[in-house]
This record gives structure tokens, C-alpha cells and sequence, in this order.
């Protein structure tokens, strides 16, 4: 991900993106996915009450995005689990 994008990312959320140690490791045009899934990972945490989830990797592997979070919450892991179905209709370079 070029690195402007992804340092807005990295300020939006830090303390979801916060931990990454590689980064961001998909194209740019998940851009305004990622955006909506920590953004409703964020408005549904602090609904219930509950601490943002750390992220512990976040990259495309075999043409769909594969985000890794530290989360024991249903909710947000069908968050996940949508973006990354919806990542494989969606051109990840464009």
C-alpha cells in the first residue's frame, strides 16, 4: 500500500493498525474497505463497550484480503470475515 494511504489509515485507527509490524500488505484499492471495516469495528466497540482489537496482520493472500485481528468477538469477526469475501470482487490494485 503506498505509503501516504496507509499512514492515513495508520492515524485513523492507531490503535487498531498500531501493532503492525509489516504493515499493510495489499494495493491500494482495498483502501475504502479497510476504511469502512475499522471504521464499524470502531463504532461497534465502543457501542458495547468493549477495547479496539489489535491488529496482527493485514495483506491480500491468493487474490482476497486476509486481516488478522486479536479479537474474541463475534461481531467483529463477522466484520472480517465480510470484507474479505467482499475483497475478491474488488480490484485490490485499482
Amino acid at each position: 500500500m503506498n505509503d501516504l494511504i496507509q499512514d492515513g489509515l495508520l492515524a485513523r485507527y492507531p490503535e487498531i493498525l498500531g501493532s503492525l509490524v509489516d504493515g499493510i500488505r495489499c494495493d491500494d484499492g482495498w483502501l475504502d474497505l479497510l476504511d469502512a471495516l475499522f471504521d464499524e469495528i470502531t463504532r461497534h466497540c465502543m457501542s458495547v463497550g468493549i477495547p479496539l482489537p489489535r491488529a496482527r496482520q493485514v495483506k491480500e493472500k491468493n487474490g482476497s484480503l486476509r486481516c488478522y485481528l486479536a479479537s474474541k468477538d463475534d461481531f467483529i469477526d463477522g466484520l472480517v470475515q465480510m470484507a474479505e469475501e467482499i475483497s475478491g470482487r474488488i480490484c485490490e490494485v485499482c
